[in-house]
């Protein structure tokens, strides 16, 4: 189960292309805002930390990797060496040399470098941004999240495969001792303003919406986010 020394909060979505690693980058620089130690950690074959946040170093995500399969010497002063730092304060890992790189992290790689980058007690929060799948393996690494944050932009076919992926999860969770579906909150994204309230309900809490942002580049909508009155919504994730 998760742990207590520091909260992990697991981006992702059933529907592609509503904005789950802007938000989840948001989110992370917000908490970081706040005074509080925040890590990004883009486990995405092909995603890149470099496209929210800027920062002096020289390591990069391939070293992390690298560091996790040899599973040699201190596992948390190495990657507590390799995160670079914001201007935001936000902390992450700089996108991987090769992308190739992301494919070496098996199941067990990355349930362990979230363990270690937990119980470091180096960060209050871990903000995991991942691809989307129900499958055994990335359920083991749901079960150390506090919360699981899916992100929708409200479109009938979004809602529709969000609320398929709800009902599959409940049942794969059936008789589970700490039921995954139970920390599932719903985040909505790109919303037009004014259509908060006509959004159906598709079983499960609904933290908030936020409105779409024009003409600005991610890095910039993550700064525009984690600073604005819509932050409010990560507040409302973990219900603090």
């Amino acid at each position: 189960l998760y742990s207590d020394r520091g909260k992990v909060i697991i981006f992702s979505s059933p529907c592609g292309g509503s904005g789950t690693s802007t938000l989840a980058a948001a989110c992370t620089a917000y908490f970081a805002l706040t005074g509080k130690q925040s890590l990004y950690l883009n486990l995405e074959d092909f995603g890149s930390a470099d496209t929210y946040f800027s920062g002096e170093g020289v390591a990069d995500m391939s070293d992390v990797v690298y560091a996790v399969k040899r599973r040699r010497g201190s596992l948390p002063i190495k990657l507590e060496s390799y995160a670079r730092r914001d201007s935001s304060n936000a902390c992450y890992f700089s996108t991987a040399k090769m992308a190739l790189d992301m494919l070496e992290l098996n199941a067990a790689d990355r349930q362990e470098l979230v363990s270690v980058l937990v119980e470091s007690g180096g960060y209050d929060y871990v903000i995991v941004d991942m691809p989307f799948d129900l499958h055994k393996e990335s359920r083991e690494l749901f079960q150390k999240a506090h919360a699981l944050v899916w992100v929708s932009d409200g479109t009938a076919v979004a809602n529709q495969k969000t609320a398929r992926a709800y009902e599959a999860l409940r049942v794969l969770e059936q008789g589970g001792a700490a039921p995954l579906a139970d920390r599932v909150c719903l985040l909505l994204n790109k919303i037009p303003t004014g259509m908060e309230s006509e959004l159906p309900a598709l079983g499960m809490p609904v933290v908030g919406a936020v409105a779409k942002i024009r003409h600005q580049m991610n890095e910039s909508i993550t700064s525009l986010l984690a600073d604005s009155p819509a932050a409010s919504v990560f507040d409302a994730i973990l219900g603090t």
